[in-house]
């Protein structure tokens, strides 16, 4: 069983496209299920932005810690050319990876006893869980209209899209958390 259970927040607890406070289906009881697991969040959002939409879907206080955009680190950080990130570092630069590694660090889990959940926007959550060596488990787009074709044509080839008025369940992952490989 995964020691810890990182989720992304943004289409895939919260919709992608609507800000209505509506958590996806599952959420609960996949929380309830891995009760003595530790759970975070790890989003690129901008932390006065989580903090809102946290409170507004009544999710504040249920995760052991939230992370957000400024614990984002550029993937030249997992390069072995040294000198382009310090380049990127100070030009101010944060970064596109989310470093769940420090998640990770901070809840004294290996990498291998981790698990994080994302539904892949732009393949920012796939990139981020394999430079970090932490388990990937894909979902589709939590979102509350079905994306238009520019959308669609745009992104299709990272993100999953679901029926709105069907939307997965989370509770469905708790077979795939259990077993052993990356998905």
């Amino acid at each position: 069983m995964s020691k810890l259970i990182i989720f992304d927040l943004y289409g895939t607890i919260l919709k992608s496209d609507k800000h209505d406070g509506i958590v996806r289906p599952g959420l609960y009881e996949i929380m309830d299920h891995y009760g003595e697991s530790s759970k975070a969040i790890f989003t690129d959002g901008v932390a006065e932005t989580v903090e809102f939409s946290l409170e507004c879907a009544g999710l504040a206080g249920k995760f052991d810690k939230v992370y957000c955009w400024d614990h984002c680190v550029s993937e030249h950080a997992y390069s072995t050319k040294v000198e382009k990130f310090k380049k990127y570092l100070l030009q101010g630069g944060t970064g596109n990876v989310k470093n769940l590694s420090l998640a990770c660090s901070d809840f004294s889990v290996s990498e291998l006893d981790a698990v994080f959940i994302g539904d892949d926007y732009l393949g920012r959550d796939s990139k981020s869980a394999k430079l970090n060596g932490v388990r990937f488990i894909k979902v589709p787009q939590f979102r509350d209209a079905p994306p238009g074709w520019e959308e669609r044509e745009d992104y299709g080839h990272y993100v999953d899209y679901e029926d709105p008025k069907n939307p997965f369940s989370l509770v469905s992952l708790i077979p795939i958390i259990e077993c052993s490989k990356n998905v």
